[in-house]
């Protein structure tokens, strides 16, 4: 073994998760696990970091941190999340092919291969980006941690949860029971790679090399893109793990690894059947009954939605909280329209605010209105591509 001379600092993106990361016999395995051994074999010391001003790292939060450099790496991500960040991240070469798949609440009826456009999935915030482009594009509700993913999907806000396969393989791997039904009609594929500091230097040379090294044993595994008649599929071959977790998958009574019959789901996703999105809509006026009932005997409290792409402002009690407003301020009311009408840059007041920002908000500003100076808190969260959060006066409140 070399001498360690060099410490760097990483954070992993998934444990248990087969074939890699897990735990066996008290002892950490899988292509993530031989990667470490092999740096610090090489005379590098990882050190892996959890947390972060006192609060655990989520994968959003390690990319930003990496982006910062106050972390060096990050195993586990998948290379296609690169895209527009090549100046301040590297990646390296793809070691496994894994992918996105969805999980259901037990009992619930399984989605048919038509398209997604009529429910909604939880993802967890960093992996968004890969729904870009597909049928879940504009379907998906993003979570900080797959713990708050998995709440909603438990209390019916959401139909299914987007998850590694990997995790999912994990537990048909050790036998056990699985939480939620696996949903195989969506799968959206990755490639498992390492991010780096842009200004890794020979750090990220050697980074390059194990993972070579690791390709050669886990691409043939992984699962892998087909093209056919039927349009683009996933499968594994029958040496690979998708093979050989078949009889696991079986045992739990829960899905039978359909690759070792040649497709491992399609790529082109799935939808609901019309109930489940009449039970969606219907869930989404009684979530805003809910909130507007939550303002409603507080006069100093006012509730909005911000479409985000529309760039358009919905108020539930027609800019109460503004107090003397102007008669002709339509609802919703675009954040242009309403800065000219207010005399307050609302486009610029809400600019941070897009699809891939943080889902909790709160803000404050100071405006004047019908000659009156008001102090405002604004307090609330993004769901997907709507803002829905509480403007407050603070003198009145």
């Amino acid at each position: 073994m070399a001498e360690t001379t060099v410490t760097i600092k990483y954070w992993i993106s998934g444990e248990d998760e087969y074939p890699l990361y897990y735990r066996e016999g008290g002892t950490q395995k899988g292509a993530w696990a031989e990667f470490l051994k092999k740096l610090e074999d090489a005379g590098v010391h990882a050190e892996y970091v959890k947390e972060h001003d006192g609060a655990a790292i989520t994968a959003a939060d390690a990319i930003d941190l990496l982006q910062r450099g106050e972390l060096d790496m990050i195993p586990g991500m998948p290379a296609e999340l690169i895209a527009g960040k090549e100046d301040t991240i590297a990646a390296s070469g793809v070691i496994y092919r894994n992918e996105l798949t969805a999980v259901i609440k037990k009992g619930d009826p399984e989605v048919p291969a038509d398209s997604v456009d009529s429910c909604y999935w939880g993802i967890e915030q960093a992996y968004l980006a890969l729904t870009e482009g597909t049928a879940l594009d504009g379907h998906t509700l993003d979570f900080n941690t797959r713990k708050e993913m998995y709440a909603a999907l438990k209390g019916d806000s959401i139909y299914g949860a987007l998850i590694k396969r990997s995790s999912q393989d994990y537990e048909a791997y050790v036998g056990g029971r699985f939480s939620f039904e696996p949903c195989p009609v969506i799968a959206v594929p990755y490639g498992e790679c390492v991010f780096m500091r842009a200004d890794g230097g020979e750090i990220n040379g050697l980074i390059n090399e194990i993972c070579d090294e690791l390709a050669d044993k886990y691409l043939r595994l992984g699962y892998e893109k087909e093209h056919g008649a039927g349009g683009t599929a996933l499968s594994g071959t029958e040496a690979g793990y998708a093979g050989l977790l078949a009889k696991a998958y079986d045992t739990n009574s829960v899905l039978t690894v359909v690759s070792c019959a040649g497709v491992a789901g399609t790529l082109v996703f799935g939808i609901m059947a019309a109930a489940l999105s009449a039970k969606h809509r219907k869930h989404k006026k009684l979530e805003r009954v809910k909130l507007a009932s939550f303002a409603a005997d507080n006069p100093a409290k006012e509730l909005y939605e911000l479409d985000i792409k529309k760039q358009e402002l919905y108020a539930y009690d027609n800019f109460a909280v503004f107090g003397s407003v102007p008669a002709d301020i339509p609802n919703p009311v675009s954040l242009k329209l309403l800065s000219t009408l207010l005399g307050y840059d609302f486009t610029a007041h809400f600019a941070d605010v897009t699809p891939h920002c943080s889902t909790i908000y709160h803000n404050r500003l100071i405006i004047h209105v019908g000659g009156k100076k008001m102090y405002l808190a604004e307090d609330g969260h993004r769901v997907g591509d709507v803002l829905y959060f509480a403007m407050t006066n603070v003198r009145e409140a």
